[in-house]
């Protein structure tokens, strides 16, 4: 019994494209932002609309779970896991 090919949506490849450009965005700002400025300091980009600060955080989103660093990747690493099993278990219809 043969499969058939699924093809990805238009959606989903644009959605898969804005999600590249923001990942790679996000890392090349981390790059200049960390060759550019000492830990702690802040530089205006734009005057009272962008700032860049540089500091650390080995947690989540706002200093969430800092410390952790095992309990963020084991919560990563399921969420991973079982992402494509729940989009599996899907309707055919609902999906994109």
């Amino acid at each position: 019994m043969r499969l058939a090919a699924i093809r990805p949506t238009r959606r989903f490849l644009y959605t898969l494209a804005v999600a590249a450009v923001v990942v790679v965005a996000d890392a090349i700002t981390k790059d200049i932002a960390r060759d550019a400025l000492p830990l702690g300091e802040r530089q205006d980009v734009i005057a009272d609309l962008l700032v860049w600060t540089h500091v650390r955080n080995t947690g989540a989103a706002y200093g969430l779970l800092t410390g952790h660093r095992w309990l963020l990747v084991l919560t990563s690493a399921l969420i991973a896991a079982m992402t494509p099993l729940l989009l599996r278990a899907l309707p055919l219809g609902s999906r994109w």
